[in-house]
């Protein structure tokens, strides 16, 4: 017998004048004898304002019990923290921006339900706030039998209960939890209510005591001063409270950001200046763009007296410690939320990590586990592993004990330029040092926030394991340079996000020397870099130099830049309005680093070619036999930059992080898969009839053909069902009414793994006409389509169609 989930949503605009209108949130059914390991899920949102009841159906109880009095007050949740699943008050989790409290009340009967509400103020936006950042996203209530030892015995697995970090925000990596919670032989229900979109402040200080702050506030008694120093490289979320004056005004937003020390890039900070009553003023600053050592200041005054009550002090600093051993102990009677150590990091400055090692602790003696609180000596030990390195351009190097060199090598060198550097001299006293060197360049691939690691203490007394801890380590180096460029040079040099060796760089065999080959096409405004090292030389040394008609584009020759240390080619295309037809002027030409012997090392090989209006190309990232059909005429250029004559697109979506296979060479000179994209389609014209030719390559040179009947003259693809397969079925356009074409408006309905990276799609094209179908004069719905390809000259999707996008005109 199938059960299901229900949650109804009763009101999703709370009021709260007269009658209080609730979202519940109930778990109807949670199984049967027949069905007993059933777990079943209710979600909700928690905004500025809500209201929200919570139901566990009969005999079941809500979990935390909160059994005393004090827990309607302030009742405990389950929250996901550093990769476990804890128990903390609900005050650990959200405060109030004002005075009014998060009113609770609890079901004194059965403990079987929860009301939680929060009438909000004007200025909702931020009135709530989470104190909980990054990892607790949600806060969680299980409904399950009221037995005696269920809760105790709950507490003791899900405190070190590894949680997965797939997606945070998703309440479906909680798989570690719901297998634990089916094992323990009875039907569970789990209620997740997000929190996610809730304004949070970490650290500060401000005229008055307020709970929005983690920090400790000094006070003089001789001052009535209130004060603090934040290091924003450590706490980037920064909040000052002030009842009276703030000066220098705007201080928050404006003192990293000066003529003298220009750290923040528009667009990369993040600043709420109080709404006048509210008096609290917040900061968020973006460490990865912070170029130099700073400290500055911000003052309350006093309206009454013209004194000052409060000052903060903000600073970069440039020397951290984590202290790993001492933050364990205090996880064990304080559970630590989110990342156990957040840092970033200036050129220059350095990182203590502190692990532990095969040494005996004595544990204190206020440790409330009656297993442990017996003092005897514990045995703690420790590795580190890279964590979810959010990227798939480089494998970031390993922090470990051993500090194991599994990094991806080219020519005997580390990738980022060895801009981190590890001492492990020390490391049988448990210290590891991390130095950001000053002459060492470092960039980001786009949507890189920063490296995080994962170190497992592991605890032993006697024969006694206490299950392993996890700490999360966030490492976010300063970006020092910020290009966009393609090139030949090898990833232990590279300062840019893109590069052609991640998709088109290959070593071959040319009379028995191994020469690194990477193919350029010279676009409109691109960098294109070819680095030589100093004892090589590159021929011809005028290679970047040559005529494409000067009414398309100049291309300047190499240059070597002092500032990036490169020689590199500017290109700059001047297009005219009219678009020539360069077709019969292509080209292909090289470039190459030659060493002292005069042997080729390197060759970059470059090319030009000019579509004409009629030719559209697109280019993306595409799961592995998965297709994407386009249904307007696009043509895109290096970084997603699109270009085209009669043709505008401007396309914004957001695309699934794509898996890449990395390939090595290792101490021992075993060579594995290299870092390529899992797939790519390309899809261009193949003849003068306009039919389109699908490039399916999977290895960034070896492609396989498929012919797609894609005529962007003649067709656009109909998405319809025969004998329950999907399918895509060409349309002629002289099937459909053509009147002047006014733009394409895109509903997206959840497929991401799109061309291009992007919220939202827009097509204009004013050289051709709109369709319309002759059964409705409004609208008609284009399709786009991803999924696995069954038959390619007749489109044919299978069953397992991923995701849709449909197109819909205005």
């Amino acid at each position: 017998m199938a059960y299901a989930v229900w949650i109804v949503l009763l009101a999703s605009v709370f009021s709260f004048a007269e009658e209080v209108q609730w979202t519940e949130l109930c778990i109807e059914e949670l199984g049967t004898k027949d069905d007993n390991k059933r777990v079943v899920i209710a979600r909700g949102v928690i905004r500025n304002e809500f209201a929200i009841r919570l139901t566990c159906p009969k005999p079941y109880v809500l979990y935390p019990r909160n059994d005393n009095e004090a827990a309607a007050a302030d009742p405990h949740v389950f929250v996901e923290a550093g990769g476990s699943f804890v128990e903390i008050p609900l005050s650990k989790v959200l405060h109030s921006l004002y005075e009014n409290p998060i009113v609770t009340s609890i079901d004194d009967h059965e403990r079987s339900g929860m009301q939680l509400r929060y009438p909000g103020v004007s200025h909702a936006n931020y009135t709530l706030i989470p104190i909980i950042r990054k990892y607790a996203t949600h806060i969680h209530f299980i409904c399950a039998p009221p037995y005696t030892t269920f809760h105790h015995d709950l507490m003791s697995k899900l405190r070190y209960l590894k949680v997965g970090k797939d997606n945070p925000n998703s309440i479906s990596v909680k798989e570690g939890i719901v297998k634990h919670l089916r094992e323990q032989g009875t039907a569970i229900g789990m209620i997740s209510i997000d929190i996610s979109n809730l304004r949070n402040v970490t650290h500060g200080c401000g005229s008055k005591d307020t709970p929005y702050f983690l920090n400790e506030v000094e006070y003089d008694e001789e001052t009535n001063v209130r004060s603090c120093t934040i290091d924003v490289m450590k706490h980037p979320d920064v909040g000052f409270y002030c009842d009276g004056t703030v000066v220098p005004e705007g201080c928050l937003r404006y003192m990293l950001d000066s003529k003298t020390s220009r750290i923040i890039k528009p667009g990369f900070f993040d600043i709420c200046d109080a709404f006048p009553e509210q008096h609290l003023h917040l900061a968020n600053y973006d460490r990865r763009y912070m170029k130099f050592e700073f400290s500055g200041y911000c003052k309350c005054i006093d309206d009454k007296t013209g004194l000052v009550n409060a000052r903060i002090t903000v600073k970069t600093g440039v020397t951290h410690e984590c202290d790993f051993p001492a933050l364990m102990f205090k996880h064990l009677t304080q559970p630590i939320l989110g990342n156990w150590c957040d840092v970033g990091m200036l050129p220059g400055s350095t990182l203590t990590i502190k692990v532990p090692v095969n040494v005996h602790y004595d544990m204190p003696g206020e440790l409330s586990d009656s297993e442990i609180q017996e003092r005897k000596s514990l045995l703690m030990t420790s590795y580190i592993n890279p964590e979810d390195m959010r990227t798939h351009f480089f494998n970031y190097e390993e922090l470990d004990t051993e500090i194991y060199p599994s990094r991806l090598y080219e020519n005997d060198r580390y990738i980022l330029g060895d801009a981190l550097q590890i001492d492990q001299s020390r490391k049988n006293e448990g210290i590891i040092t991390v130095t950001y060197l000053e002459d060492r360049p470092l960039s980001y691939p786009p949507r890189i926030t920063g490296l995080s690691y994962t170190l497992t203490m592991n605890f032993t007394k006697g024969l006694f394991h206490i299950n392993d801890v996890q700490a999360i380590i966030n490492l976010v180096p300063v970006v020092t340079h910020d290009y966009y460029m393609n090139g030949c040079e090898p990833p232990s040099l590279s300062i840019f996000p893109f590069n052609g060796y991640n998709t088109k760089k290959r070593d071959m065999d040319i009379y028995g020397l191994k020469v690194r080959i990477c193919k350029a096409d010279v676009s409109p405004g691109i960098y294109i870099a070819l680095y030589c090292p100093p004892e090589q030389s590159m021929e011809p040394d005028n290679c970047g130099k040559y005529g494409f008609g000067a009414s398309l584009q100049t291309l300047e020759t190499w240059k070597y830049d002092v500032e990036v240390k490169r020689n590199k080619l500017v290109s700059n295309m001047l297009i005219t309005t009219e678009p020539q037809d360069n077709r019969d002027s292509n080209f292909s030409r090289s470039c190459s680093c030659v060493d002292n012997s005069g042997v080729e090392t390197a060759r970059m090989i470059l090319s030009n070619y000019t579509p004409k209006p009629v030719m559209y190309t697109g280019f993306g990232l595409i799961r592995k036999k998965a297709m994407i059909v386009p249904v307007a005429n696009i043509i895109e250029e290096a970084l997603a930059k699109v270009l085209s004559y009669g043709v505008d697109v401007n396309i914004r979506c957001s695309s699934e992080e794509y898996p890449y296979q990395r390939r090595h060479i290792d101490l021992k000179g075993r060579e594995e898969p290299f870092l390529v994209s899992e797939d790519r389609l390309l899809i261009e014209e193949s003849d003068d009839m306009g039919e389109m030719k699908l490039l399916d390559c999977n290895d960034g040179f070896g492609c396989n053909t498929h012919v797609l009947p894609l005529n962007p003259k003649k067709y656009f693809y109909k998405h319809v069902v025969e004998r329950g397969k999907d399918k895509l079925v060409p349309v002629e356009y002289s099937a459909l009414l053509g009147t002047n074409f006014a733009g394409f408006s895109v509903e997206e309905n959840g497929c991401n793994d799109g061309v291009y990276d992007s919220d939202s799609v827009t097509l204009t094209n004013t050289m051709s006409s709109i369709v319309v179908s002759k059964n409705n004069d409004k609208v008609i719905k284009l399709t786009y389509a991803c999924g696995n390809i069954v038959n390619v000259e007749k489109a044919v999707m299978s069953h397992h169609m991923l995701k849709m996008i449909k197109c819909t005109m205005a």
